[in-house]
């Protein structure tokens, strides 16, 4: 009888058939199935919302931002070491705005 989460300790602590990897800790990214800017996912959710999309101004990023142009997030690995599924973006606002 090991510890939860702990290898081979029953992992509840982790989820059910989670293991944590071999190789010790890793980093894991967690994003959407699809590629969608911010403006992108504002544009779906006024639709969802029935506000006007128009709304939406996308604008000039400053030269000066210290964030990347593009922090898209590739989930493969993540899917690929625990075969989590993520949600596409319209399927999860249809769940939340019913």
């Amino acid at each position: 009888a090991g510890r939860p989460g702990a290898p081979g300790g029953g992992g509840a602590a982790r989820g059910e058939g989670i293991a944590p990897p071999a190789e010790g800790p890793r980093v894991f990214n967690l994003g959407g199935p699809e590629r969608l800017s911010r403006a992108d996912m504002a544009r779906m959710l006024c639709a969802r919302r029935g506000y006007p999309e128009r709304r939406v101004v996308e604008v000039d990023r400053p030269a000066e931002a210290k964030s990347p142009a593009d922090a898209s997030m590739d989930s493969a690995k993540l899917r690929d070491t625990f075969g989590l599924a993520t949600t596409p973006f319209d399927r999860a606002l249809r769940e939340i705005f019913p």
